[in-house]
Order: C-alpha cells, then structure tokens, then sequence
C-alpha cells in the first residue's frame, strides 16, 4: 500500500475542520425521526372497471384515515380531488375521467384511472395498504 493511501484511508469523514471550526456530518445510516422530509410516492392504479368519482373518494377517505375532501381542481379529462384530516391537506388524488369533466359538475364522472398523491412524504403508502385499496375499488360498483 503506498503512502498516500495509507494516508487518505486514515481520513476522518465524521468530522471536517473549516477554518478552526469542529463539524460533525450526518452519516449515511442515520435514521431519520419523522420522514416529514421523505421523497413524495405516487400510486398510480388502472381501475378494472369505470368508477364514478364520487363513490371512489368515499372509499378513499375511509380507508385513508381522512374526514373530509373537496374538489381542487377540473380540466378537460381530470379531476383533482384534495383529502383532508382534521381540516389539513393530506391527499390529492387526481382521476381520469371519461367523457370529459363538466366545469361545474363533479357527480356523475366516471374514473378509469387514478392517482394517490401524498402531500407529505410522511403519508406515503405501504405496499400493503395499495394492495388493499386496489382491491377495494375493485370491487366498488358503479
């Protein structure tokens, strides 16, 4: 081993001196408190049957943990629906729709496909949880 290697692989990578000043870094494996600050999951799902939206929140909001929802957004062949719990934002949950969403009606659209969209990457969604949930607007009629 040659002596410059020797001597980077002794190296201190926790702590760096800047200046006079002692730092430590976070190391890698650290383990984050909350994952407030985690990379945002979507889940996507293709329904196996067209589903009005408004059954669609329904579940959603049961099987979220959320109390209330509202219509964010409309256009053309989507509709955003946004999920509450105890008054904050927690979901998005964005639709597509056929045939194209009416400006100021809502009830009566029928989904194809949807979109989860947690708001926080706290609210990310287990793998189960999306099985569960899949399977559950699968069986959803009308």
């Amino acid at each position: 081993m040659s002596a410059l290697a020797a001597t980077m692989s002794r190296w201190p990578f926790t702590q760096r001196n800047r200046g006079g000043s002692v730092g430590t870094l976070p190391t890698p494996n650290s383990s984050r408190p909350d994952r407030e600050d985690a990379p945002i999951h979507r889940v996507m799902l293709s329904l196996t049957h067209q589903l009005e939206v408004s059954r669609a929140t329904h579940y959603l909001l049961q099987h979220l943990d959320c109390d209330g929802w509202s219509v964010g957004s409309r256009h053309d062949h989507q509709l955003v629906v946004q999920l509450t719990r105890g008054g904050d934002a927690t979901y998005g949950v964005a639709y597509d729709c056929s045939p194209a969403v009416e400006k100021a009606v809502y009830h009566g659209n029928r989904a194809w496909a949807l979109t989860i969209i947690p708001l926080r990457g706290k609210d990310n969604l287990p793998a189960d949880k999306v099985t569960e949930i899949k399977a559950g607007l699968g069986e959803l009629h009308g």
